[in-house]
């Protein structure tokens, strides 16, 4: 992905806000042990880290799709550059190239 998650500091900043206004929960990040001080805490971060990181995939999905759509609806390409995209949407998805 080209796009990268903010620096750690702010996330940090913004999930401690959220955290304070949606939870009344306030806490502590610890460096040294690379947690937030109360367990709780530190599970609700790691749940709102990927929440953000999976904003951050379907970015990237959508971006995927106007470029198929593009893709598809243009009439110049050649069956090489078909089956070289097909292959990169798949690898992108998981799936087996195995056709």
């Amino acid at each position: 992905m080209s796009d990268s998650l903010p620096d750690k500091r702010s996330l940090h900043a913004e999930f401690e806000t959220w955290l304070d206004e949606t939870m009344g929960v306030q806490s502590v990040w610890v460096p040294e042990r690379n947690c937030y001080r109360d367990y709780q805490a530190h599970l609700a971060w790691k749940a709102w880290l990927e929440s953000r990181r999976r904003c951050q995939i379907e970015s990237t999905d959508r971006r995927l799709m106007i470029e198929a759509h593009r893709f598809l609806t243009a009439q110049a390409y050649t069956p090489e550059e078909i089956d070289d995209f097909a292959k990169r949407l798949n690898d992108y998805l998981g799936i087996p190239n195995d056709y």
